[in-house]
């Protein structure tokens, strides 16, 4: 799968801005996304023991957001007031923003 952009363990970024069509995350990567527009992010699923964090900041909208692979997996996923997620994908359960704020 071909990707607008790819975060490797370590990474440490910040995007501020933009439209993208897919980003990949891998499971130690940190990541920040503010004020921009993302169709899909997928993320290795962040086991408890990694570091790996996904912000969506305030004023970016991502259409689907898929944790994968599934398994026994937590991730470090924050979703900031003013940030809009249409679906997040977790162990092949799709979930609403607010379903998923509410697990």
């Amino acid at each position: 799968t071909a990707y607008d952009a790819a975060f490797t363990n370590g990474t440490k970024t910040t995007i501020e801005a933009g439209e993208f069509g897919k980003i990949y995350l891998a499971a130690q990567a940190h990541v920040t996304i503010n004020e921009a527009e993302v169709d899909t992010i997928t993320s290795c699923a962040i086991t408890t023991g990694n570091l790996g964090m996904l912000t969506i900041g305030a004023g970016t909208h991502v259409g689907t957001i898929n944790l994968t692979p599934p398994g026994t997996y937590q991730l470090a996923l924050t979703i900031e007031n003013g940030a809009k997620v249409d679906a997040i994908i977790y162990k092949g359960v799709t979930y609403t923003q607010d379903a998923w704020n509410n697990l």
